[in-house]
């Protein structure tokens, strides 16, 4: 697992990350806070929610052996957190964290700039 330090979030991602963190409760004992990557959503029927905005969204993670997709982010000042990046690594490059859907609290994360 590779640890990603430059990495920041936009103001507004940062105050509702910290939101999500604090609303965080794992499934199961020593599960720790994790952001996984939800492509759709759906009503109950089946047919897709038409305002949903694919994105990162809070979720609860055994830390006990995880393979080599995962990253720990270490935001400055922000909550740690894994997640499965959606680009390749890059230790010149910064990534940021921003906010996709407030209403369905869902984040982008990925490089600055594109």
């Amino acid at each position: 697992m590779i640890r990603i330090t430059n990495i920041w979030a936009t103001d507004e991602a940062y105050v509702l990350l910290r939101a999500e963190r604090a609303r965080f409760r794992p499934r199961r004992e020593g599960e720790v806070f994790a952001m996984l990557y939800l492509a759709s959503y759906t009503e109950p029927d089946g047919t897709p929610v038409k305002d949903f905005r694919p994105g990162y969204s809070r979720h609860s993670q055994s830390p006990v052996e995880l393979d080599d997709h995962w990253a720990m982010a270490q935001l400055i000042d922000g909550p740690d957190f894994l997640f499965i990046p959606k680009f390749r690594w890059d230790s010149l490059e910064e990534y940021v964290v921003e906010i996709a859907s407030e209403k369905y609290a869902t984040f982008s994360i990925g490089p600055m700039g594109r």
